[in-house]
């Protein structure tokens, strides 16, 4: 089992941003009741007995909250679920809010696992994206969360930004070999609808990297990040041993987990996804309102075993461990493989995809065409 709770607060938005946040503090303290009530009213969700694992703090900028309402999320959190004793703990964070008091908060609240939104060392490039930190900034939040006591410090890299050079990727070496960072993601540009890049993409202002042009990137990217001892376990995710994201893992091996806050998406393990609205105004007035039950406060999904194919070809492929082909042929899925699995031969033959220990595996070449194989293996 596993919490996430999202933070949809930013000190403003960046250019490339298309999950739910808004700009500004409006209605903090309402999302602040709102929230601790739906911790407390979901509690019985999924079995007063469980333990989770992980708890995930994301947004949204949740490194801008204050040390009062860190203090009521979590204390709201620990009286009302059984988190395991050594559970990671993460917390996503901007380099500008990491100073040394909050970082040495961050610990003494029982933060272990850092998450740094760096997404790039070219100040031109930060700039253009709108992020509010230069390139010094970022590795000054590294080394000050070192001393504050992490050890677990992931960060985030975006190929295709506004201004990005090729030379960003020597800058990015440098660091790693200079900073014991244990995790890092790395991600392609997506122009997602609503956020201000799309918006210079449609006018023209802006015109991102060809679909070849990323994918040389991508790979140049993958082959050094290895090269520093990382090992490449999910689509955009590296990990140096021992340190891969178990949060992150939970979602990708589809196991329970319970999603707190606007926007926030809940599964339970089997067959029900849920998710909030993603609106704060909303949010609140369901919640503080005793509405949480009807549709003003969440949506909801009935997997059927169809769909639970589908998600189990998405979620398990995007990882280095693969699908055990087992599991393909266990009762719940045979039938679907069994109509789909032609599509795959194309794929083995063209050395993208692999049967390795009797597991179904993508390559790095794979996981760069794998939205054209998760669609030709669905049902």
């Amino acid at each position: 089992m596993s919490i996430y709770v999202h933070i949809p607060f930013c000190h403003s938005k960046c250019a490339y941003c298309g999950f739910y946040s808004v700009a500004g503090t409006s209605m903090r303290q309402e999302w602040l009741k709102a929230l601790c009530c739906e911790i407390v009213t979901r509690k019985t969700e999924m079995g007063e007995e469980s333990i989770h694992q992980t708890i995930y703090f994301g947004g949204g900028t949740p490194s801008m909250l204050s040390p009062q309402e860190w203090n009521t999320i979590l204390n709201t959190i620990e009286e009302n679920y059984n988190i395991a004793p050594d559970a990671e703990r993460t917390l996503e964070a901007n380099p500008e809010d990491i100073t040394p008091t909050n970082a040495t908060l961050w610990r003494t609240l029982g933060f272990n696992r850092l998450s740094i939104g760096v997404q790039s060392l070219n100040d031109n490039a930060l700039k253009a994206s709108k992020r509010r930190h230069s390139a010094h900034e970022a590795r000054r939040a590294i080394e000050t969360a070192l001393k504050a006591g992490f050890t677990n410090i992931g960060i985030d890299f975006i190929i295709g930004l506004p201004e990005s050079e090729a030379s960003d990727i020597n800058l990015a070496e440098q660091l790693l070999k200079e900073l014991p960072i244990t995790h890092l993601s790395l991600y392609i540009l997506s122009i997602d609808e609503g956020s201000i890049l799309y918006k210079k993409t449609e006018n023209g202002t802006f015109t991102p990297p060809s679909d070849d042009a990323e994918a040389d990137m991508y790979k140049e990217y993958c082959q050094m990040i290895k090269a520093q001892g990382f090992e490449h376990y999910e689509i955009s995710n590296f990990a140096k041993p021992g340190y891969r994201s178990r949060h992150n893992s939970a979602y990708w091996e589809q196991k329970p987990y319970l999603g707190f806050g606007p926007a926030a998406h809940s599964y339970n393990g089997s067959d029900m996804r849920k998710w909030n609205i993603a609106n704060i105004k909303k949010y609140c007035e369901a919640w503080l309102n005793s509405e949480a039950s009807s549709t003003t406060g969440y949506e909801m999904e009935i997997l059927g075993k169809p769909d639970r194919y589908n998600e189990l070809i998405m979620t398990r492929l995007r990882t280095s461990d693969g699908i055990p082909m087992s599991l393909l042929h266990s009762q719940s899925f045979i039938e679907y493989w069994e109509t789909n699995r032609r599509a795959l031969q194309k794929y083995l033959d063209m050395g993208v995809a692999r049967i390795e220990n009797d597991k179904l595996l993508l390559t790095e070449e794979g996981w760069l065409i794998s939205d054209a194989i998760f669609t030709d293996l669905f049902c």
